[in-house]
């Protein structure tokens, strides 16, 4: 269920992805959606 609401997420807002794309040139290395998934399994 939580992942499938991530994924939501993630196809909800498309644009704003292309946006941060843009402003790091393909460099995005640990997106926050990365980090958000660290720190429940650090928790759990």
């Amino acid at each position: 269920m939580r992942r499938q609401h991530l994924r939501a997420k993630v196809r909800q807002n498309p644009q704003q992805r292309a946006l941060r794309q843009r402003q790091n040139g393909q460099r995005i290395l640990h997106p926050p959606w990365r980090l958000r998934m660290r720190a429940r399994r650090k928790r759990g």
